[in-house]
């Protein structure tokens, strides 16, 4: 007789030693199966009643739970209230998840830190469980990296020069301060730029588990964010990182040259989407070298490919934004268009929660459903053929609707994104105003104006605006809301 004692506790039965016990249930090699309580098996007690009165008896395994007096190979009054036993154990599971949620929810309300890895730059407090102080030597590279993205470096450039200099990566740092087991990438440099914590703040409960059973996330949706305001000593002051953020909305993620160039990091392949490059190459009979416009990756991937002088290409969009910023400020119909998307985004966002929250009372639906069904099962009321079938299919239907849940809640927080990048129109105004009397165009201005500008083979440009423009249409430009198309644009080849 070969014997395994499990002392696991979970919900789940997705464990790396159970599965490893159930192959070798399937490879005859176990026939007994001992836990300290019937607790250790599993806490789900749908899954738990299958193996118990399914899968073990199937497989003549002899299954025994010391405390709970549980022994399957005699008949015992203690074997009938199993059941009940396992009911009791998957709603201790759940209440006590939602007293460790509540509990964690106040403490990080209370600007209480509950990862387990600091942000790089600051170090746990081992005398102050939750309170993170600065860690000298990372927290001058992160002040750093903001500065040199501030000045017109983009990630990539950052990267490389940490890499060349041999500075050790979060998680090498983290882990040994000693030896690199890892290179910097553009995630880690952006993910360092974009967190709130370098300011002193603590932003916690980004993303929460579907239910206590399930291991799938959703992202929360910022409003529901928990931030608190400094608990912790800066490394980076307000003016500084509002100033590297206006430089992330415009999605400036591109290799820089020696030349920062206005537009750099703005442009966009329309084929492909990659950020297009600006490099120098000769032209004309004095073989002067002047910077183009080009898609480095086009042949690779299949695209078209693009040539554009770049000062000529320049000249003419900067012109043509003065003019669709000379029409907003003159023009009252651009609020009426501005109200009109904000009312129809809104009837989207509406539509998708209400998707959402039916969803989520189906599932509720489903789960009083199959605790009806066990029950059932247990009176004699249904088989147990009926009831795996019927469980099988709440199963499937359920897991379906969480992944419509996760799809949904994916959309609403793309949309809300998209709107909180949008400036309001107000504050579009001031802008616009401070843009059209700047006698030398301010890139993190231009930034905040535009969200990203297309080229495509045949010279077409597509300007996507931060704000929505006027319809109307004219010889070479159409404007649709948030973008101008330039037809063919002429001179720039």
């Amino acid at each position: 007789m070969n014997m395994l004692t499990m002392e696991y506790l979970g919900t789940t039965f997705d464990r790396k030693d159970f599965n490893r016990m159930i192959q070798d249930i399937e490879n005859k090699k176990i026939n007994m199966i001992v836990t300290k309580d019937l607790s250790r098996l599993g806490r789900d007690y749908i899954k738990t009643g299958h193996y118990l009165e399914n899968y073990f008896p199937e497989n003549h395994v002899r299954y025994v739970a010391i405390l709970d007096g549980i022994d399957t190979y005699i008949e015992s009054t203690s074997n009938d209230i199993t059941p009940f036993k396992a009911i009791m154990n998957d709603m201790y599971a759940k209440d006590i998840s939602k007293k460790i949620k509540i509990v964690f929810r106040e403490k990080q309300k209370n600007g209480q830190f509950l990862g387990s890895i600091p942000p790089y730059g600051y170090k746990l407090d081992e005398n102050q469980k939750g309170k993170l102080f600065k860690d000298e030597y990372s927290a001058e590279i992160v002040k750093r990296i903001f500065e040199m993205y501030a000045n017109g470096h983009g990630s990539i450039d950052i990267l490389n020069v940490l890499n060349k200099e041999n500075i050790l990566t979060p998680s090498s740092y983290h882990k040994t301060k000693t030896i690199a087991s890892s290179k910097w990438n553009q995630t880690t440099v952006l993910a360092i730029l974009k967190n709130q914590a370098y300011l002193g703040h603590i932003v916690q409960n980004k993303i929460n588990k579907i239910s206590y059973k399930s291991k799938k996330v959703m992202k929360v949706p910022k409003e529901k964010w928990i931030i608190v305001e400094n608990t912790h000593e800066p490394i980076i002051n307000e003016e500084l990182f509002e100033r590297v953020q206006l430089i992330i909305r415009g999605k400036d993620m591109s290799k820089m040259t020696k030349h920062d160039y206005l537009f750099k990091g703005l442009m966009k392949c329309y084929h492909c989407n990659w950020t297009l490059q600006v490099a120098l190459k000769s032209s004309g009979k004095k073989k002067t070298k002047n910077p183009y416009i080009n898609c480095m990756g086009h042949e690779r991937r299949g695209s078209h490919p693009i040539s554009m002088n770049y000062w000529k290409f320049e000249n003419q969009i900067l012109e043509t934004i003065r003019i669709i910023c000379k029409m907003y400020l003159d023009d009252p119909m651009f609020l009426e268009v501005y109200k009109e998307h904000k009312s129809k985004t809104k009837n989207i966002l509406d539509e998708y929660k209400k998707q959402l929250q039916n969803i989520e009372t189906r599932i509720n639906e489903i789960d009083s459903n199959m605790d009806k069904m066990y029950f059932d099962k247990l009176k004699d009321i249904i088989t147990e053929d009926a009831y795996t079938r019927y469980s099988n299919q709440f199963t499937d239907e359920r897991n379906m609707l969480i992944n419509k849940a996760v799809d949904l809640q994916e959309r609403i927080n793309i949309i809300k994104g998209q709107e909180e990048e949008r400036i309001d129109e107000t504050e579009v105004k001031m802008i616009v105003k401070e843009f059209l009397e700047m006698k030398i165009v301010n890139k993190t201005i231009l930034y905040r104006l535009i969200k990203k500008i297309q080229i495509d083979k045949d010279k077409n440009i597509y300007i996507h605006f931060n704000f929505n423009s006027l319809n109307i249409i004219n010889d070479n430009m159409e404007i649709q809301n948030d973008m101008v198309h330039i037809k063919e644009l002429q001179g720039v080849g």
